[in-house]
């Protein structure tokens, strides 16, 4: 049975720690004249992207509605994958040369293994201030005041949508703030779906979750937020951009011209209320959350504007899983973060002030 074990102070004390700089809406640095005019590649280089349906891949859909990367001279092939599980073995078979992954245990053990993949783009990221995914509690809990601070949630059933994930640091987080540990509270295995009908039926009293399903349980008073990743854990690093480690230098250049463009795009959409139709019709086209009012109330958790992902944050993630066992075998992620590929996008389409690293 795997051994979850608390992580010692000072790992928890690191993971509170910021790094960098934020996500706030701000003006593009003009470009280079002699870079941002670059002919599309001749002939078009096909590459398969590996997607979900979710709004990790909004830039994507994004940049595949709005042109971007045909503008690069890229034919991009939408490979639809069953689950979470099915991306690195696509990645590292060459089945797929692009997806974007949460940072998990999974991740990590299956580049242990030899596996080889990149990070080459943030994804997804929590600098403070957002609100793209918390802790949320039972709403009857928060309106009596049962529970008001972490250490009410002793004895708490407490309900995780994915295993060995991002999740569960926070978890740790947020109980040491109340002097707790896991063998104070229930975990329950419950998927984020399935979230709103255990929080009706009152089978859970607290969960980890994201948007939309976090506006959806807000808006219907079924939880409300009791702690933003954004407090417990800044710059959280959610999800990374990857790619296949035989996708060729050109294309994965390119590539990343049209993905940075559809991040800014998918960034400012988010930035104002309401959100751009033309950005709601094509999430609602291509994920599976086809009702346009859930995207006007939902924030999702937004992405670098500047590209690049949050190494320290990412090694404090890995650094968590070995701790608790979780991941035997540690990568060395300066051989897998390769900030190449940002490099060349920005030389093409400028820095975002004030936007991360």
């Amino acid at each position: 049975m795997r051994r979850w074990t608390l992580v010692v102070a000072a790992t928890i004390c690191a993971l509170l720690v910021s790094t960098g700089g934020g996500l706030s809406p701000a003006r593009a640095d003009a470009a280079r004249p002699d870079a941002a005019q670059v002919a599309p590649l001749n002939p078009p280089v096909t590459v398969r992207v590996g997607v979900q349906g979710s709004a990790a891949n909004a830039p994507i859909y994004i940049g595949y509605d709005r042109s971007y990367f045909r503008q690069e001279g890229l034919n991009i092939e939408l490979v639809t994958l069953p689950s979470a599980n099915e991306l690195i073995p696509a990645l590292a078979a060459g089945h797929i040369e692009v997806a974007s992954g949460g940072i998990a245990a999974g991740l990590f053990n299956a580049m242990a293994r030899g596996i080889e993949v990149r990070m080459v783009a943030d994804n997804a990221s929590m600098p403070p201030g957002e609100r793209g995914s918390a802790w949320v509690v039972r709403q009857d809990l928060l309106d009596g005041g049962q529970v008001r601070a972490p250490t009410d949630l002793r004895g708490r059933a407490i309900a995780m949508g994915a295993a060995a994930s991002i999740s569960d640091i926070e978890l740790d987080v947020m109980l040491a703030q109340g002097g707790l540990t896991r063998a104070d509270v229930r975990i329950e295995q419950v998927p984020y779906a399935d979230q709103r009908a255990a929080f009706a039926n009152g089978s859970i009293d607290a969960a980890y979750t994201f948007e939309p399903f976090l506006a959806a349980l807000t808006a219907n008073r079924l939880a409300g937020v009791f702690r933003w990743t954004s407090e417990l854990i800044p710059y959280q690093a959610v999800s990374v951009l990857m790619y296949s480690s035989t996708f060729a230098t050109e294309p994965a250049r390119r590539f990343m011209v049209g993905f940075l463009r559809g991040v800014r795009d998918f960034n400012a959409a988010f930035d104002n209320r309401p959100v751009d139709d033309a950005i709601v019709a094509i999430l609602v086209q291509h994920t599976t959350v086809k009702d346009p009012a859930a995207w006007q109330t939902a924030r999702p958790a937004p992405i670098n504007q500047n590209g690049y992902t949050y190494p320290e944050n990412i090694q404090r993630s890995q650094d968590y899983f070995v701790a608790n066992g979780i991941v035997p075998q540690p990568v060395e992620l300066s051989r897998v973060i390769d900030r190449s590929y940002v490099d060349y996008a920005l030389e093409r389409l400028g820095r975002v002030e004030g936007s991360g690293p």
